[in-house]
């Protein structure tokens, strides 16, 4: 019986050491891919404080398209990033807000935000830099709003005392 006990013993033993060392690589893991997710939201925020300015959005994206930096408190991080663009984009367009219907039209015919926002891909990956050890994030960044308001209003005069404009006039 006391052998019994002891096999079993150990064999609970080696169970639970198993087990613990299981549990301290996943938390390494996911140690990991919280701090690429927080690299890459920052990425992410960056990019979009920078596209808030019509010219930069307008622009060739070459500060953010294809580019791959190392977070300076974790060197051993690389963030890459990209940028679609609208023109031949390899990517489906987002299509306007009456898809049903356009669904029914020829592919030609169908109505799509091409210019409205641009989709970035930041990719964020870790020794051994493989596809297991990257985080992705895909987002949009939306084209920032135009302002239309004039410093110098135009402002019509009538001459020659005519009263008010006629429709269309």
């Amino acid at each position: 019986e006391t052998i019994i006990a002891s096999f079993l013993l150990v064999g609970g033993f080696m169970i639970t050491v198993a087990l613990f060392h299981s549990a301290l690589r996943y938390t390494s893991q996911i140690e990991k891919v919280t701090v690429a997710t927080l690299l890459a939201d920052r990425t992410l925020n960056e990019m979009r404080a920078w596209a808030r300015n019509v010219t930069n959005y307008r622009s060739s994206w070459a500060p953010y398209d294809g580019v791959t930096v190392a977070a300076p408190e974790y060197p051993e991080k690389r963030i890459f990033t990209q940028v679609y663009k609208p023109a031949g984009q390899p990517i489906p367009l987002l299509s306007s807000p009456g898809t049903a219907m356009d669904s029914m039209q020829i592919a030609s015919d169908r109505k799509s935000l091409v210019n409205s926002c641009r989709r970035v891909r930041i990719s964020v990956s870790w020794p051994p830099y493989t596809a297991a050890s990257t985080f992705r994030l895909v987002s949009l960044i939306p084209e920032p709003r135009l302002s239309w308001r004039n410093a110098n209003p135009i402002v019509v005069t009538l001459t020659g005392g005519a009263g008010p404009l006629a429709h269309n006039a």
